[in-house]
Protein backbone atom coordinates (compact mmCIF):
# COMPACT_ATOMS: atom_id res chain seq x y z
CA UNK A 1 0.00 0.00 0.00
CA UNK A 2 1.51 3.37 -0.98
CA UNK A 3 2.41 5.58 1.95
CA UNK A 4 1.74 9.33 1.95
CA UNK A 5 4.49 11.53 3.39
CA UNK A 6 5.01 15.24 3.99
CA UNK A 7 8.40 16.63 2.98
CA UNK A 8 9.80 18.96 5.64
CA UNK A 9 11.36 21.19 2.97
CA UNK A 10 7.87 22.71 2.63
CA UNK A 11 8.04 23.89 6.24
CA UNK A 12 11.10 26.13 5.99
CA UNK A 13 10.98 29.54 4.27
CA UNK A 14 14.78 29.86 4.09
CA UNK A 15 15.23 26.57 2.20
CA UNK A 16 17.10 28.30 -0.62
CA UNK A 17 19.36 30.50 1.47
CA UNK A 18 23.04 30.53 0.41
CA UNK A 19 24.17 28.43 3.37
CA UNK A 20 21.09 26.16 3.37
CA UNK A 21 20.55 27.01 7.03
CA UNK A 22 16.98 26.26 8.15
CA UNK A 23 15.06 28.88 10.05
CA UNK A 24 13.12 26.22 11.91
CA UNK A 25 13.99 23.50 14.41
CA UNK A 26 12.34 20.33 13.16
CA UNK A 27 11.88 18.93 16.65
CA UNK A 28 9.87 22.03 17.56
CA UNK A 29 7.70 21.59 14.46
CA UNK A 30 6.88 17.92 14.93
CA UNK A 31 3.99 18.31 17.43
CA UNK A 32 2.29 20.85 15.13
CA UNK A 33 2.80 18.61 12.11
CA UNK A 34 1.39 15.65 14.01
CA UNK A 35 -1.61 17.72 15.12
CA UNK A 36 -2.27 18.41 11.42
CA UNK A 37 -2.56 14.65 10.92
CA UNK A 38 0.78 13.92 9.23
CA UNK A 39 2.32 10.72 10.55
CA UNK A 40 5.19 10.16 8.12
CA UNK A 41 7.87 12.59 6.93
CA UNK A 42 10.50 12.91 4.26
CA UNK A 43 13.12 14.94 6.09
CA UNK A 44 15.06 17.62 4.23
CA UNK A 45 18.82 17.19 4.67
CA UNK A 46 19.32 20.57 6.31
CA UNK A 47 16.84 19.83 9.06
CA UNK A 48 19.38 17.20 10.15
CA UNK A 49 22.82 18.35 9.10
CA UNK A 50 23.05 21.20 11.63
CA UNK A 51 22.22 18.99 14.59
CA UNK A 52 24.76 17.56 16.98
CA UNK A 53 24.31 14.03 18.28
CA UNK A 54 22.23 15.23 21.23
CA UNK A 55 20.00 17.10 18.79
CA UNK A 56 19.46 13.96 16.72
CA UNK A 57 18.56 12.02 19.85
CA UNK A 58 16.14 14.73 20.93
CA UNK A 59 14.51 14.70 17.49
CA UNK A 60 14.16 10.92 17.64
CA UNK A 61 12.49 11.17 21.04
CA UNK A 62 10.09 13.90 19.88
CA UNK A 63 9.14 11.92 16.78
CA UNK A 64 8.50 8.81 18.83
CA UNK A 65 6.38 10.70 21.36
CA UNK A 66 4.30 12.23 18.56
CA UNK A 67 3.86 8.93 16.71
CA UNK A 68 5.57 10.34 13.61
CA UNK A 69 7.93 8.26 11.47
CA UNK A 70 10.68 9.26 9.05
CA UNK A 71 10.71 6.73 6.21
CA UNK A 72 12.93 8.89 3.97
CA UNK A 73 15.73 11.43 4.39
CA UNK A 74 16.67 13.59 1.39
CA UNK A 75 20.32 14.30 0.49
CA UNK A 76 21.83 16.81 -1.97
CA UNK A 77 25.47 15.78 -2.41
CA UNK A 78 27.94 17.32 -4.83
CA UNK A 79 29.10 14.07 -6.40
CA UNK A 80 31.73 15.41 -8.81
CA UNK A 81 34.17 16.98 -6.36
CA UNK A 82 37.77 15.85 -5.98
CA UNK A 83 40.45 15.99 -3.31
CA UNK A 84 39.72 17.42 0.13
CA UNK A 85 36.36 18.84 -0.96
CA UNK A 86 35.28 15.34 -1.96
CA UNK A 87 36.40 13.93 1.38
CA UNK A 88 34.37 16.56 3.22
CA UNK A 89 31.32 15.90 1.04
CA UNK A 90 31.62 12.19 1.70
CA UNK A 91 31.86 12.70 5.47
CA UNK A 92 28.67 14.75 5.37
CA UNK A 93 26.81 12.16 3.31
CA UNK A 94 27.95 9.27 5.47
CA UNK A 95 26.92 11.07 8.65
CA UNK A 96 23.48 11.78 7.20
CA UNK A 97 22.97 8.12 6.30
CA UNK A 98 23.84 7.22 9.88
CA UNK A 99 21.34 9.78 11.17
CA UNK A 100 18.66 8.53 8.79
CA UNK A 101 19.12 5.03 10.17
CA UNK A 102 18.92 6.35 13.73
CA UNK A 103 15.56 7.96 12.91
CA UNK A 104 14.24 4.66 11.58
CA UNK A 105 14.29 5.55 7.90
CA UNK A 106 14.01 2.86 5.25
CA UNK A 107 15.60 4.89 2.44
CA UNK A 108 17.65 7.93 1.59
CA UNK A 109 16.85 9.99 -1.48
CA UNK A 110 19.63 11.85 -3.27
CA UNK A 111 20.15 14.33 -6.04
CA UNK A 112 22.38 12.94 -8.80
CA UNK A 113 24.89 15.66 -8.04
CA UNK A 114 24.75 19.37 -8.68
CA UNK A 115 25.71 19.45 -12.35
CA UNK A 116 23.37 18.92 -15.28
CA UNK A 117 24.08 16.14 -17.75
CA UNK A 118 25.27 18.72 -20.29
CA UNK A 119 27.57 20.39 -17.76
CA UNK A 120 29.50 17.44 -16.40
CA UNK A 121 32.59 16.25 -18.25
CA UNK A 122 33.65 12.61 -18.38
CA UNK A 123 35.82 12.78 -15.27
CA UNK A 124 33.09 14.48 -13.24
CA UNK A 125 30.62 11.83 -14.35
CA UNK A 126 32.97 9.01 -13.34
CA UNK A 127 33.56 10.58 -9.93
CA UNK A 128 29.79 10.97 -9.53
CA UNK A 129 29.16 7.32 -10.36
CA UNK A 130 31.87 6.16 -7.94
CA UNK A 131 30.47 8.34 -5.15
CA UNK A 132 26.98 6.97 -5.72
CA UNK A 133 28.13 3.34 -5.71
CA UNK A 134 29.91 3.92 -2.42
CA UNK A 135 26.89 5.69 -0.94
CA UNK A 136 24.61 2.85 -2.00
CA UNK A 137 26.87 0.38 -0.22
CA UNK A 138 26.92 2.42 2.98
CA UNK A 139 23.14 2.85 2.85
CA UNK A 140 22.68 -0.90 2.39
CA UNK A 141 25.02 -1.56 5.32
CA UNK A 142 22.58 0.49 7.43
CA UNK A 143 19.57 -1.37 6.03
CA UNK A 144 18.53 1.55 3.83
CA UNK A 145 17.61 1.77 0.17
CA UNK A 146 18.91 4.57 -2.04
CA UNK A 147 16.87 6.48 -4.61
CA UNK A 148 17.90 9.16 -7.08
CA UNK A 149 15.59 12.07 -7.86
CA UNK A 150 14.69 13.08 -11.40
CA UNK A 151 15.50 16.78 -11.42
CA UNK A 152 16.96 19.54 -13.61
CA UNK A 153 20.63 20.44 -13.14
CA UNK A 154 21.57 16.93 -12.08
CA UNK A 155 22.77 13.86 -13.94
CA UNK A 156 19.15 12.65 -13.91
CA UNK A 157 17.67 15.60 -15.78
CA UNK A 158 15.80 13.50 -18.35
CA UNK A 159 14.45 9.99 -18.83
CA UNK A 160 17.36 8.75 -20.94
CA UNK A 161 19.86 10.41 -18.61
CA UNK A 162 18.23 8.77 -15.59
CA UNK A 163 18.26 5.32 -17.17
CA UNK A 164 21.87 5.85 -18.18
CA UNK A 165 22.85 6.85 -14.65
CA UNK A 166 21.10 3.82 -13.15
CA UNK A 167 22.87 1.56 -15.60
CA UNK A 168 26.26 3.15 -14.95
CA UNK A 169 25.93 2.80 -11.18
CA UNK A 170 24.79 -0.77 -11.84
CA UNK A 171 23.97 -3.69 -9.63
CA UNK A 172 20.38 -2.65 -9.02
CA UNK A 173 21.74 -0.30 -6.37
CA UNK A 174 19.37 2.58 -7.10
CA UNK A 175 15.67 3.20 -7.22
CA UNK A 176 14.07 6.35 -8.62
CA UNK A 177 12.33 9.19 -6.85
CA UNK A 178 10.14 10.41 -9.69
CA UNK A 179 9.46 14.11 -9.95
CA UNK A 180 7.95 15.46 -13.20
CA UNK A 181 10.31 17.16 -15.61
CA UNK A 182 7.48 19.29 -17.01
CA UNK A 183 5.00 20.70 -14.50
CA UNK A 184 2.77 21.99 -17.29
CA UNK A 185 2.14 18.70 -19.12
CA UNK A 186 0.00 15.84 -17.86
CA UNK A 187 0.85 13.81 -20.95
CA UNK A 188 4.60 14.08 -20.48
CA UNK A 189 4.35 13.47 -16.73
CA UNK A 190 2.55 10.18 -17.34
CA UNK A 191 4.77 9.16 -20.28
CA UNK A 192 7.98 9.83 -18.35
CA UNK A 193 6.67 7.91 -15.36
CA UNK A 194 5.81 4.92 -17.54
CA UNK A 195 9.29 4.98 -19.08
CA UNK A 196 10.84 4.81 -15.60
CA UNK A 197 8.14 2.86 -13.75
CA UNK A 198 10.09 -0.34 -13.09
CA UNK A 199 12.58 1.71 -11.06
CA UNK A 200 10.20 4.16 -9.34
CA UNK A 201 9.75 3.55 -5.61
CA UNK A 202 9.22 7.15 -4.48
CA UNK A 203 7.32 10.08 -6.00
CA UNK A 204 7.41 13.80 -5.27
CA UNK A 205 4.05 15.53 -5.55
CA UNK A 206 3.93 19.29 -6.04
CA UNK A 207 1.30 21.38 -7.70
CA UNK A 208 2.24 24.22 -10.03
CA UNK A 209 -0.05 26.49 -11.96
CA UNK A 210 1.53 29.00 -14.33
CA UNK A 211 4.85 28.03 -12.71
CA UNK A 212 3.67 29.06 -9.24
CA UNK A 213 3.05 26.66 -6.37
CA UNK A 214 -0.58 25.59 -6.24
CA UNK A 215 -2.85 23.04 -4.68
CA UNK A 216 -2.53 19.67 -6.39
CA UNK A 217 -6.14 19.73 -7.56
CA UNK A 218 -5.61 23.15 -9.20
CA UNK A 219 -2.31 22.34 -10.90
CA UNK A 220 -1.59 22.44 -14.62
CA UNK A 221 -0.76 18.74 -14.40
CA UNK A 222 -3.95 16.73 -13.84
CA UNK A 223 -2.90 14.64 -10.88
CA UNK A 224 -6.08 12.57 -11.10
CA UNK A 225 -4.76 11.22 -14.39
CA UNK A 226 -1.28 10.80 -12.92
CA UNK A 227 -2.52 8.91 -9.85
CA UNK A 228 -4.60 6.69 -12.11
CA UNK A 229 -1.43 5.85 -14.04
CA UNK A 230 0.31 5.00 -10.78
CA UNK A 231 -2.57 2.74 -9.77
CA UNK A 232 -2.63 1.00 -13.15
CA UNK A 233 1.05 0.16 -12.79
CA UNK A 234 0.61 -1.12 -9.23
CA UNK A 235 2.72 1.60 -7.60
CA UNK A 236 3.40 0.62 -4.00
CA UNK A 237 6.00 3.10 -2.80
CA UNK A 238 6.12 6.48 -1.09
CA UNK A 239 4.09 9.48 -2.27
CA UNK A 240 5.67 12.57 -0.78
CA UNK A 241 3.88 15.93 -0.71
CA UNK A 242 6.88 18.15 -1.35
CA UNK A 243 6.17 21.83 -2.01
CA UNK A 244 2.67 23.17 -1.34
CA UNK A 245 0.75 26.36 -1.99
CA UNK A 246 2.03 29.35 0.02
CA UNK A 247 5.24 27.61 1.14
CA UNK A 248 7.36 29.88 -1.09
CA UNK A 249 7.39 33.47 0.18
CA UNK A 250 9.30 36.62 -0.64
CA UNK A 251 10.43 37.11 2.97
CA UNK A 252 10.67 34.60 5.84
CA UNK A 253 8.44 36.91 7.89
CA UNK A 254 5.64 36.28 5.39
CA UNK A 255 5.68 32.52 6.01
CA UNK A 256 2.53 31.23 7.71
CA UNK A 257 3.02 27.67 8.96
CA UNK A 258 -0.67 27.23 9.72
CA UNK A 259 -1.65 28.19 6.17
CA UNK A 260 1.02 25.93 4.66
CA UNK A 261 -0.09 22.95 6.73
CA UNK A 262 -3.73 23.63 5.87
CA UNK A 263 -2.83 23.54 2.18
CA UNK A 264 -0.83 20.35 2.74
CA UNK A 265 -3.93 18.87 4.39
CA UNK A 266 -5.96 19.80 1.32
CA UNK A 267 -3.37 18.12 -0.89
CA UNK A 268 -3.46 15.04 1.32
CA UNK A 269 -7.25 14.85 1.11
CA UNK A 270 -7.09 15.24 -2.66
CA UNK A 271 -4.50 12.49 -3.09
CA UNK A 272 -6.43 10.16 -0.81
CA UNK A 273 -9.70 10.75 -2.68
CA UNK A 274 -8.16 10.62 -6.17
CA UNK A 275 -6.23 7.51 -5.22
CA UNK A 276 -9.40 5.84 -3.99
CA UNK A 277 -11.17 6.74 -7.24
CA UNK A 278 -8.29 5.08 -9.11
CA UNK A 279 -8.49 1.98 -6.93
CA UNK A 280 -5.33 2.78 -4.95
CA UNK A 281 -5.74 2.79 -1.19
CA UNK A 282 -3.17 4.85 0.72
CA UNK A 283 -1.50 4.63 4.10
CA UNK A 284 -1.93 8.16 5.45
Amino acid sequence: MPQLLLNTIALDPTRWSPDDRPSTDLAALVPTVAAAGFRALEVWQYHLSGLDEAGVERLAEVLDAAGVTVPIVGLYPALHLDGEARAQEWATAEALVTRAARLGATAVKMFAGQLGSDQAGAEAVERSIAFTRRLATVAADHGLGLTVETHPDTLCDGVDETLGFLGAVGGGRLGVCYQPFDFASTERTVADYRALREHVVHVHLQGRRDDQMSLLDEADVDYRVVLTAFAEQGFDGALSIEFVKDCVVARPADFDLGRVLANAQRDRAFVEAAGADAGMALDV
